[in-house]
């Protein structure tokens, strides 16, 4: 059956990413700092990895005389004693995943005089506070996202167990894949009218989620956009709607 072979591979998928967080970073790479792992390329530093010792990390602005300019993809990935990062000036680029399951972070602090991220409340942003990139997965109770916020990044809350609730103004138009997977202590949200669509994974295994009212401006529902949400009782779908993708709700047990 279709259906089957979907939720398989949402498994798989998951399940290969956490995967290469684990391994990646522990032994791909040569160059070694400290706890960090990292890489040159054109006199300059990207952080690639890190041995995940409980505790705090404190990225350099240089290492050897190069300055670290970005966070690679899993860098931090399932450094699960991780309780806060401080992320220097001179990075301008971060990766995807970079701080996912980390589940005992609580705070991300940049250094104000960066150009290209800023971060409020532990919060990671990007420079302008129009992006919200990473919700550290070691906060917990109930959020309410900024109004400078327009769009919420892939992946920003994954693996954010102690999210209760979480508070979308009207400024944000955009809510990225897999945003909200995994976040199994959610149990309300609310969609402001500014959103369009909703995409692939956005709330992919929030368990216990049980109600969601969607918007007249949604058009359209990725694939597994809701699916494995155990608790979901009810949805209301607007006449807005015009598109469904596959296995959306798959896995609402007791969907009525």
């Amino acid at each position: 059956m279709k259906s089957k072979k979907s939720i398989s591979s949402a498994i798989v998928f998951f399940s290969v990413m956490l995967a290469l967080a684990m391994v990646l970073p522990s032994g791909s790479f040569a160059l070694q700092w400290g706890d960090l792992s990292y890489e040159v390329s054109g006199g300059t530093v990207t952080i690639t990895g890190y041995s995940c010792p409980y505790g705090s990390a404190v990225i350099p602005a240089s290492i050897d005389g190069m300055p670290v300019i970005g966070i690679g993809d899993y860098a931090f990935a399932g450094c699960v004693g991780l309780t806060s990062v401080t992320i220097p000036n001179s990075v301008t680029s971060i990766g995807y995943y970079s701080f996912s399951d980390c589940r005992a972070l609580t705070s991300v602090v940049v250094d104000a005089n960066n150009t290209a991220y800023s971060s409020q409340d532990g919060v990671l942003y990007n420079k302008a506070r129009t992006i919200l990139i990473q919700y550290p997965g070691g906060k917990s109770g109930g959020f309410t996202i900024p109004d400078s916020v327009t769009s919420i990044g892939n992946y920003a809350f994954l693996f954010c167990t102690g999210l209760t609730s979480v508070t979308i103004p009207n400024s944000v138009t955009a809510i990225g894949d897999a945003a909200f997977a995994f976040c199994t202590g959610l149990t309300s949200v609310s969609i402001p009218n500014s959103v369009t669509s909703i995409e692939t994974w956005t709330f992919y295994n929030c368990t216990g989620l049980t109600s969601v009212t969607i918007p007249d401006s949604v058009t359209s529902i990725g694939s597994h956009a809701f699916a494995s949400c155990t608790s979901l009782t009810s949805v209301t779908i607007p006449s807005s709607i015009t598109i469904i993708w596959d296995w959306a709700f798959y896995g609402c047990a007791v969907l009525t």
